[in-house]
C-alpha cells in the first residue's frame, strides 16, 4: 500500500500502528492541551533472527522527536543510512514552509544538484547556512499558531515514514534508529537493494535523498550512544563518556556544537581528540584484532588501567544480547595424511559430513579424529554463496562425534 496523507494532514504507511495514528490525531486537535507529550508508545517484540543465533529483544519508542531504537549489542558488518534533512524536506512536501522557507529549500535542492559542488567552498557554506536556518524552522516548537501543528505534522509524518522504512529492511536486521537514520546489518546484495530501496521511496517522496556507509564493527549502547569502527582512522564515535563534545563539555562547561567558532577553545579540542582517538583504538584493539587481547605491546600499560571502565562506558558491559560472530565449516577426510585404512570407515565419515555446514562460536583447526583419520576444517567465508551454488543444505551448530577427537580419559 502507497503512502497516504490523511485529514489531519499527516503522512501514514501501510505499517503505521493504528495506536499511533490515534494518538497523533489526539495531539493535533484544538481541545488537546498542548502541554501534554505524546504518552511513550512501545512496540517490544522478541525477534529470533535465526534458529542458531540468540533472541534479540527490540523496543521502538515514539515520541515527539521521533523515533528511538536500540538493540544493546555488539555486532560486525552493518551499514547505516541516514536521510538528509529529514524534517524540512517532510514539511516541504506537505506545504507546511512558508514562501521563504521554501525558497531556500529549492535552492538547497539546486545546490545539492550541482555536479562536485562539495569543492566549492562557497556552496558548501551556503548549502550549510541554508540547512540550519530550515532545521531550526521545523524543530521551533512553536510554529506561530500557539500550537505544535507544523512541527508535528512533519515530525509525526517523518516518524511514520521512518518506521515503514526499518520494516521495508526488515526489524530484525535494525540495530538503532535514532529518528533520521538508522544502523543495521548487512545483507546479501545490498549494493542492489539499496538502489532498489532509494527508488521505492523517491517514487513516493522525490525529494528525498539518502547517504549510506559500511562499517566492519559496531558498539551499541542506546539509541543516542554508539560507535562505528572500520579502523583506527576511520570511526564515528557517539559517547557520551569520551567522545569530542563530551570530552569538551567535562572540561569546559560548554556545548561545543552550540559555541561560534571564535569562542571555541582550540587546545581542549585538541585535548579531546586525542582522547577519542586513544579510546576508540584500545576499543578496536581489545575487542575486533586477533593475537594476545588484541593489544599492542606499547599499549599494555594503559590497558592494563583503562581498559575495563572504557568497556564499560562504551557499552560492553551493557550489551545484554549479543549477536556474536559465527563461523562456518565444511569438513573433509584429508586424504593425503589420512591414517584410517578401512575403506568402510572412510565411507562413513565422508556420508556423515556430506552436504552439511557446520557453524561455530569460534575458529576450529584440522585435527584427528576418534577413527584415526586426518580431518580437514575448511572455513566458508561466504555462507550465503556457498549454499546457494553447493549441494550442501544441512547447517548444524554442532559438531558431530565423527569430528571430534577423544581426549585422556574420555570415553565415547
Amino acid at each position: 500500500m502507497k503512502m497516504l496523507i490523511d485529514d489531519t494532514g499527516i503522512m501514514t504507511f501501510s505499517t503505521t500502528p493504528f495506536y499511533l495514528i490515534e494518538a497523533e490525531w489526539l495531539h493535533l486537535n484544538k481541545a488537546f492541551s498542548g502541554n501534554k507529550l505524546l504518552l511513550e508508545q512501545k512496540n517490544d517484540e522478541l525477534i529470533v533472527t535465526s534458529a542458531f543465533e540468540h533472541m534479540v529483544k527490540t523496543s521502538f519508542n515514539f515520541t515527539n522527536n521521533g523515533i528511538y531504537s536500540a538493540t544493546k549489542t555488539i555486532i560486525d558488518d552493518v551499514v547505516q543510512i541516514d536521510v538528509h534533512s529529514m524534517l524540512p524536506t517532510f514539511a516541504y512536501k506537505l506545504g507546511l514552509l512558508n514562501s521563504y522557507y521554501k525558497k531556500l529549500f529549492d535552492r538547497k535542492q539546486q545546490i545539492e544538484a550541482m555536479p562536485n559542488y562539495q569543492n566549492n567552498t562557497e556552496l558548501v557554506n551556503e548549502r550549510n547556512e541554508i540547512k540550519l536556518k530550515l532545521n531550526l524552522y521545523c524543530s521551533a516548537n512553536d510554529s506561530g499558531q500557539g500550537r505544535y501543528v507544523n512541527r508535528l505534522l512533519a515530525v509525526y509524518s517523518s516518524m511514520n515514514f521512518m518506521f515503514d522504512v526499518l520494516n521495508y529492511w526488515g526489524l530484525s536486521n535494525i540495530v538503532n534508529c535514532l529518528n533520521d537514520g538508522f544502523i543495521m546489518r548487512v545483507s546479501k546484495n545490498f549494493e542492489n537493494q539499496y538502489q532498489e530501496f532509494k527508488t521505492h521511496y523517491q517514487a513516493e517522496i522525490d525529494d528525498l535523498t539518502f547517504s549510506m556507509k559500511k562499517w566492519q564493527h559496531a558498539i551499541i549502547k542506546s539509541p543516542q550512544e554508539y560507535i562505528l569502527i572500520n579502523d583506527n582512522d576511520d570511526y564515528k564515535c557517539r559517547n557520551q563518556s569520551f567522545d569530542v563534545s563530551s570530552v569538551y563539555h567535562s572540561k569546559t562547561g560548554k556545548g561545543l556544537r552550540k559555541l561560534k567558532s571564535e569562542d571555541i577553545d582550540q587546545n581542549v579540542v585538541e585535548l579531546a581528540q586525542a582522547k577519542e582517538r586513544r579510546s576508540i583504538k584500545m576499543l578496536n584493539n581489545y575487542l575486533f584484532k586477533e593475537g594476545i587481547d588484541g593489544i599492542d605491546p606499547v599499549d599494555q600499560a594503559e590497558k592494563l588501567s583503562n581498559i575495563k571502565q572504557l568497556l564499560d562506558e562504551a557499552g560492553v558491559y551493557d550489551a545484554q544480547y549479543l549477536i556474536g560472530r559465527k563461523y562456518y565449516y565444511c569438513f573433509a577426510i584429508d586424504v593425503e595424511n589420512n591414517k584410517q585404512s578401512e575403506s568402510f570407515a572412510n565411507r562413513f565419515t565422508n556420508e556423515v559430513l556430506r552436504n552439511q555446514v557446520f557453524i561455530s562460536d569460534c575458529k576450529i583447526k584440522d585435527r584427528i579424529n576418534v577413527l584415526d583419520q586426518a580431518i580437514k576444517a575448511i572455513e566458508v567465508k561466504d555462507i550465503d554463496d556457498y549454499l546457494e551454488n553447493t549441494g550442501a543444505s544441512v547447517t548444524n551448530n554442532y559438531l558431530p562425534s565423527v569430528i571430534d577427537s577423544i581426549g585422556e580419559g574420555q570415553s565415547i
